[in-house]
């Protein structure tokens, strides 16, 4: 799944994926990225390095000037 965001002015950026009980599956991003277009990958694993199950899931791209929620839908 390829999660893409623009930043505005160089600065922190935090994507993490939840699963829909708010348990925090996996952190993709969580440091400085330029000012411009950036695409990050989550190829269905956890934390621990384990494929999650099918079903529906949280991704949360917060930046420094706003946060956003999608869901994806993930199968195996």
């Amino acid at each position: 799944v390829g999660i893409s965001f623009t930043q505005a002015l160089a600065g922190p950026v935090q994507v993490s994926i939840y699963d829909l009980r708010g348990r925090l599956v996996r952190r993709l991003a969580d440091g400085g990225y330029a000012a411009g277009p950036h695409t990050l990958w989550w190829n269905g694993t956890s934390s621990s390095g384990l494929r999650v199950s099918s079903g529906l899931y949280l991704i949360r791209v917060t930046t420094q000037d706003r946060e956003q929620t999608m869901k994806v839908v993930w199968t195996n």
